[in-house]
């Protein structure tokens, strides 16, 4: 605080000379302005003191700190082993944080290097040419492997998708396969991402307590799968492998996903996966080949719950859903980026399967709005429904229409419908590009009788994401469907968000209250 012009008092922190308020010489002061003086003086030289003091305590307490263990090193070593190795399990760093914990001390060093848990994660990954498998690093991933002791391994070995286009230096890879093959009796999760002759190099002979496998063929070169091992662990991924369900033993596999299988395959997997929980099938294709004559035998799977599938064929013949009978199906995504689906056999799936389905996904252009009221009509338990990469909808759209045509309109007083459409519906997710005709939202929060008023639809959340163009307007809430929404506030979680370009995102609800605000300021100037 800055000293008073009129007396001179100064903060007990900060002094200030005061300026003469006496009318003596500047020479010969009065008693008390003397006085004030001489304090002043005082205080200057205890405060030079004071800073002495400070920077002298600074440098003791380095060496305070040298001389006495911090809190973290006066825990037990059994305690800081176990941190050390939930550092290394939850933060990213790959190969280089346990060495990051080995510089810290030598103390820390000798922990780190003695704990095991630390070494049980190993990565290799290759971005660039070059020899990278120089003997040097080849001995430290030996010694890194040897001091995971007997912990169960979790490997991964993956190069950039550009090496696949070489292989003059596929061979520098040999001696780092065959160390980590050593340690295959103690692989808990293997995650390759190589060209097929390096996937071939590993031996996969001593496998039993294998929990998770990945492997992505870079090249997509001829690699049978099950040359490699016949008995899958729990959790499969693959990804351009060739791979023949009726050569392996599916007796363990509870979760498969694979990238670019013939259809006849999903179908023969889903007969042998009897513990199957959860599948994910991508770029699924039709193979224009003589097959068994089992090969579209339906096939019917009592355990399975989740299903992910993409098919990248007209499948107007309906090969996979004309099929299949899933009875314990929970979620199911269906959607094709390249090819038409057709409607009739996924109904004809799903009330064949006896419509239990809770959770639903589905892009909107590969329907029509009548036939996604048909799909709808025959899942009356689902709690979720997903349309991902839509386009903006109008406000007239048929489907969104139809959710209160069970109710008498002002034109038509006898309903479309007789039974609400998605009568247990919680969460409704819709992501899409461009403008939401936000008059749609109301409709899922009408009464679900004409008689019976309060009661409506269970929803619990509704998310609606925009994606928009620099140049495109915003897709602001009206404030009349404001409004409406507010009066479900309480029970309701509205999550309206918008992204435009390369901006953050925006919640639009409070986007659209502001520009409401706005616009009637305007007015009222």
């Amino acid at each position: 605080m800055e000293s008073c012009t009129h007396c001179g008092h100064v903060d007990e922190a900060r002094h200030i000379d005061p300026p003469r308020l006496c009318e003596t010489s500047s020479t010969d002061p009065c008693a008390l302005c003397g006085e004030v003086g001489h304090l002043n003086i005082k205080i200057t030289q205890e405060e030079e003191t004071l800073q002495y003091l400070l920077h002298q305590r600074e440098k003791m307490m380095l060496e305070y700190n040298r001389a006495h263990p911090s809190i973290f090193d006066r825990l037990p070593v059994e305690a800081i082993s176990a941190v050390f190795s939930y550092y290394v399990s939850t933060f990213s760093g790959g190969q280089e944080l346990p060495f990051v914990l080995g510089a810290v001390s030598r103390k820390w060093r000798q922990i780190a290097w003695a704990t095991s848990g630390v070494w049980s994660s190993f990565i290799v990954d290759v971005r660039k040419y070059a020899s990278y498998m120089s003997q040097t690093r080849l001995q430290l991933a030996k010694d890194w492997l040897s001091r995971s002791g007997r912990l169960p391994l979790s490997i991964t070995v993956q190069v950039e998708d550009s090496f696949k286009n070489s292989t003059l230096w596929l061979s520098e890879f040999h001696p780092l396969i065959d160390a980590i093959s050593q340690y295959s009796n103690r692989w808990h999760r293997l995650h390759l991402k190589l060209p097929s002759a390096l996937i071939g190099r590993f031996n996969f002979s001593n496998i039993q307590y294998l929990h998770e496998i990945n492997l992505y063929s870079l090249d997509g070169d001829d690699l049978t799968f099950h040359a490699l091992f016949q008995n899958l662990p729990r959790i499969v991924k693959t990804r351009y492998l060739d791979l023949n369900p009726r050569y392996l033993n599916w007796q363990h596999v509870t979760r498969f996903t694979a990238r670019l299988l013939p259809v006849h395959h999903v179908l023969e997997i889903l007969r042998l996966g009897h513990n199957l929980r959860e599948c994910v099938f991508q770029s699924v294709f039709i193979r224009r080949v003589d097959l068994p004559n089992d090969a579209y035998y339906p096939v019917t799977n009592s355990w399975l719950e989740s299903l992910e599938i993409n098919l990248e064929f007209d499948d107007f013949e309906g090969r996979f859903f004309n099929n299949v009978t899933l009875p314990y199906l929970y979620h199911l995504s269906v959607y094709s980026l390249r090819a038409r689906l057709y409607p009739n056999p996924l109904i004809s799936f799903l009330i064949r399967s006896r419509s239990g389905l809770r959770s639903l996904e589905f892009f909107e252009e590969d329907f029509t709005p009548q036939d996604s009221i048909r799909i709808l009509q025959a899942t009356p338990h689902l709690e979720k429904l997903k349309i991902p990469n839509a386009f903006a909808i109008r406000s007239q759209h048929p489907f969104y229409c139809s959710l209160s045509n069970h109710l008498p309109a002002h034109d038509n007083l006898v309903p479309s419908f007789v039974e609400p459409l998605l009568l247990s519906l919680r969460i409704f997710d819709w992501t899409g590009r461009g403008l939401f005709h936000w008059e749609a939202i109301p409709r899922f929060l009408v009464p679900l009788s004409h008689y019976n008023h309060p009661r409506r639809r269970p929803l619990e959340i509704v998310k609606i994401f925009c994606e928009c163009e620099e140049d495109d307007p915003v897709p602001y809430i009206g404030e009349d469907i404001l409004w409406q929404l507010s009066h479900f506030i309480d029970h309701v979680q509205f999550q309206f968000e918008v992204k435009v370009g390369n901006s953050p995102v925006g919640d639009l609800w409070k986007m659209s209250l502001e520009k409401i605000y706005e616009q009637k300021r305007l007015k009222l100037t």
